[in-house]
């Protein structure tokens, strides 16, 4: 029976690759993506790290977007299967996928179907990676945060590149047109680095900065990992610096002052004050350097008002009415919001309500491990509170591998309880028991 199964798959799987060259690498990546979830995470986690070079070679980022979503679909199955999930991850996760099924629905009757697979994308990848990060253990987290390190060590190189050429020079060396991955500030080139625009470098950036400086430390074994950390903080604040993304300086200095105050014990007296004058550094320079006007956001405020003033739908205009995915092929009209909250709001009316109460409630769950002792959660609360803070200015989380890092941050807190101030000898071993079910062996 192996044997019959075996052979008529192999005999499938040549003629397709006989037929469409293409699918040969597909055939075999598929297998390692749906028995390694790593593989799928990574894939997620970086794949907005390469699009400037595609861009460079003529390849737009469809197929690459693509890939992330169909890696993240193939890889859940498995890893459900196995059953090495977080299950209180895998219920959040269910929920907000029933909570954006009345928009697809809608969508389906009105958009294309280009513009709803795109919404489907931004939405659902943030969400699987979350689940497959709850089965990763801290030697893979790890390992996926050094290829990070990597990532944004070489686009701090290209950015530092790219500045230094400045963008006349840009213009015609690579041929694209000048408004989307190659901008200025005034004289000053918003540098892309290695991703699309200065925008997907500087979320992504800051992200890193959070997760270096404070999160990554609560990995077991990462005191192996203090050479990493310092290239990927310094590599990923000089990113923030030449992408001149403001947002990504809110999500920072938000982060690192929530962490100061919600971290508890997790996060040592020293390193409170030091990451405060790291917040407090990196919002000081980008005043000075005239990036702290507060003129683009009250000109938000009229976008703003001018998006809610419609009819409202009770249960939304559909999956990708808005953000990104509404700049699909064939689509109407394009409609930013520069603030994610407005964004759910008209894509899913009333269940948008809903996920953002499972928001605040993501926050509230990770506050109240971190105070059981769960020490990732104590420091991802402070990341997930820069997060929420940052949605009210852009639509963060469309911006794919800066939220699948932050995803990676929150579903893998969940699934460690690690004790924050041990006693003098005690090996800081991690257990993998709830939080919850940890408390109450203390208590018993």
């Amino acid at each position: 029976m192996t044997t019959a199964v075996g052979g008529t798959a192999a005999v499938g799987f040549g003629a397709l690759a006989a037929a469409l060259p293409l699918a040969l690498p597909a055939v075999i990546v598929v297998p390692v993506v749906v028995l390694v979830p790593i593989v799928a995470v990574a894939f997620a986690v970086l794949a907005d790290g390469v699009v400037f070079p595609l861009l460079l070679t003529g390849t737009g980022a469809t197929i690459l977007n693509m890939g992330v979503l169909g890696a993240a679909l193939l890889a859940l199955p498995a890893a459900l299967i196995r059953r090495a999930v977080n299950p209180v991850v895998l219920r959040i996760v269910v929920v907000l996928a029933l909570m954006i099924v009345p928009g697809i629905v809608i969508a389906l009757f009105v958009f294309p179907s280009s513009q709803v697979l795109s919404g489907i994308r931004y939405f659902v990848v943030p969400v699987a990676v979350a689940v497959l990060a709850s089965s990763l253990s801290d030697r893979q987290l790890r390992l996926l945060l050094k290829a990070v390190t990597m990532l944004i060590a070489a686009s701090f190189i290209a950015a530092i590149i790219e500045t230094m050429l400045g963008s006349d020079a840009l213009l015609k060396l690579t041929g694209l047109a000048y408004g989307v991955s190659i901008r200025n500030f005034g004289a000053a080139l918003r540098a892309p680095g290695t991703f699309a625009t200065n925008f997907h470098l500087g979320a992504y950036s800051s992200v890193v900065a959070v997760v270096a400086l404070l999160w990554w430390g609560t990995l077991r074994g990462s005191n192996r990992d203090v050479a990493w950390r310092i290239v990927a903080l310094v590599s990923s604040i000089g990113c923030l610096a030449l992408s001149t993304y403001r947002t990504g300086v809110v999500l920072l200095v938000v982060s690192v002052i929530a962490a100061v105050f919600l971290s508890g014990s997790a996060v040592r007296l020293w390193l409170k004050l030091a990451v405060a004058i790291v917040g407090i550094g990196v919002a000081t320079g980008f005043l000075l350097i005239g990036l702290g006007n507060t003129d683009s956001y009250f000109q938000r405020l009229d976008v703003w008002n001018g998006l809610l003033s419609g009819s409202p739908s009770l249960l939304g205009r559909g999956i990708g009415y808005a953000g990104a995915a509404s700049g699909a092929a064939g689509s109407a009209i394009q409609i930013f919001t520069d603030n994610y909250y407005i964004s759910l709001w008209l894509q899913f009316g009333i269940p948008g309500l809903v996920i953002v109460g499972i928001f605040v409630g993501i926050f509230v769950a990770l506050f109240r491990a971190g105070r059981l002792g769960n020490s990732r959660a104590a420091v991802a609360v402070s990341l997930w509170t820069g997060v929420l803070v940052a949605f009210a200015f852009v639509e963060l989380w469309e911006y794919t591998s800066a939220m699948c890092l932050i995803a990676l941050v929150v579903g893998s807190s969940a699934a460690g309880y690690r004790r924050s101030s041990p006693a003098p000898g005690v090996d800081l071993t991690e257990h993998t028991m709830h939080p919850l079910l940890a408390a109450r062996g203390r208590s018993a």
